[in-house]
């Protein structure tokens, strides 16, 4: 799909369908939408007035192009105009993007604001894409090329959303592919196809290379699949000196719970346990193709977690890369322990900062449903950083505390620590289980993104992943390498 940019009078771009994004307070004697109404013969007005067309969010009217160079012009609602922050517009132009990719074979996008321009390619992006991947007959988007039209010159912002966009897509499709292809070793086969192209250098750590990842093996030794631990590290030449920002991604690409076997019903999203270590992967894409001036290592611990004979039981104590003890009690609580390995050892890679996103815990859908996904992390400052670069880039996210009363629920008999701490508080008790293996001295956030990685669909989105915490990584790591 080729993304262009124009600036310009909207009723002189020619397209086979123009998308006008309305709000629910607007009105038609000023800006873009003065000019649309007298192509349309002045008839826009009445039809706001009479509430055929409202601006109601992910409301849709198409209508005939009249005065416009556009074929059909189609209106998208995209709620109260002072609501309308980068999520908002971005889901309007993946309303839109729903509507008009079986249709169209190009596409214009008028922006009601030039500040809206990465929002509408992003949005646009990830609303045509479609998760049958392996079916026959795909529903192939006929959409060919997509024109942004601005009051000024946008090409860079909106250059900057189609890499985002197309990242988000592959982390989706990175989660959306079977468990039975997305294995951890295709997993790390796809990180290094994808990213040493854009410069990233990717190594992968296997066999006795993981001779210290107590946590991974120990997840990982009821599979036939071997785990791996993709590392990654983006080294620009004009990076912002003294910043490492460090990224750790939860990559369980099939998740049965072990011996602690979930039920049968809703154990096929369990593909996507791995959506954490896709975020990360797809973060890493973004920020290499936008070549934010910071340097960045990752890593993605990957491995399946499967009942078998040689699989971890209930009551095993594993020595952790960090050379704590950890009796598991519940092998269903299995991505806390591979990520404990990967944050102690990215600790030791002279990283200055630290973030990690995994599907962690129901629990965190409890208490935030399926809208924001969990922040914990020390210290406030850092906490707060992240949670702004979440707001800047559309993503919900709300903080959740780590007070040390909370420690007591992970106390164990005979290990340093279990790794469950029963039902209360239980996103919380996950986090500050992975807090104990991170050092003190570096600021680190903990992103649970369990609610927000697979979602029902939605007007401006398909069902199934929905690339949750890319787009916060990498405002973090662009907000790093222009902080004062």
């Amino acid at each position: 799909m080729e993304i262009k940019a124009t600036k310009g009078n909207p009723t002189d771009v020619a397209a086979d369908v123009l998308v006008v994004p309305l709000f629910t307070d607007d009105a038609v004697n000023r800006g873009p939408l003065k000019d649309i109404d007298r192509a349309l013969d002045g008839a826009l007005g009445p039809a706001i007035e009479r509430g055929e067309v409202q601006g109601k969010a992910n409301e849709v009217a198409v209508w005939p192009a009249g005065g416009l160079q556009s074929d059909r012009v189609l209106f998208v609602g995209a709620g109260a105009k002072r609501e309308a922050d980068v999520e908002a517009m971005r889901r309007a132009y993946g309303t839109a993007a729903r509507r008009v990719k079986g249709a169209y074979e190009s596409v214009a996008l008028l922006l009601r604001n030039d500040t809206h321009a990465r929002s509408a390619v992003e949005g646009f992006l990830t609303g045509a894409y479609e998760p049958d991947l392996l079916k026959a007959e795909r529903k192939e988007s006929r959409v060919r090329s997509v024109t942004v039209v601005g009051a000024e010159d946008v090409r860079r912002q909106a250059e900057a959303g189609r890499i985002v966009g197309e990242s988000v897509n592959w982390a989706r499709e990175l989660v959306t592919l079977p468990p039975n292809d997305m294995t951890p070793t295709a997993l790390a086969d796809a990180a290094t196809e994808t990213l040493v192209p854009l410069g990233v250098k990717v190594e992968v750590l296997t066999g006795d290379q993981l001779a210290r990842f107590g946590g991974l093996r120990g997840v990982a030794q009821g599979s036939s699949e071997p785990p791996v631990l993709i590392t990654m590290s983006w080294e620009p030449g004009r990076a912002r000196k003294g910043t490492t920002l460090g990224l750790v991604g939860k990559g369980v690409t099939f998740d049965s719970g072990g011996l602690s076997l979930k039920p049968s019903e809703g154990m096929e999203t369990m593909k996507a346990d791995m959506a954490g270590a896709a975020a990360v992967l797809a973060a890493m894409r973004a920020i290499a193709a936008l070549k934010l001036p910071v340097r960045v290592r990752a890593a993605c611990p990957a491995t399946e977690n499967m009942p078998s004979g040689t699989a971890t039981r209930v009551g095993d104590v594993l020595r952790m890369y960090s050379g704590k003890t950890v009796e598991v009690l519940n092998t269903d609580a299995e991505g806390r322990l591979i990520l404990a390995d990967a944050l102690a050892w990215l600790a030791e890679q002279g990283v200055t900062h630290m973030a990690d996103a995994a599907t962690l815990t129901g629990a965190v859908q409890i208490a935030l449903g399926n809208v924001a996904f969990g922040v914990f992390g020390r210290p406030d400052r850092w906490v707060d950083q992240v949670l702004r670069s979440a707001r800047a880039s559309g993503e919900r996210a709300w903080p959740l505390p780590l007070y040390p009363e909370y420690r007591e629920q992970l106390r164990s008999d005979v290990a340093d620590v279990k790794n469950v701490g029963g039902r209360p508080g239980g996103a919380i008790t996950a986090a500050t289980f992975l807090a104990g293996f991170v050092p003190d001295e570096i600021p680190w956030a903990h992103l649970d993104i369990a609610a927000t990685a697979w979602q029902d669909a939605k007007p401006y989105r398909a069902k199934g992943a929905t690339g949750s915490a890319v787009r916060t990584f990498v405002q973090l790591a662009s907000d790093l390498a222009s902080a004062k």
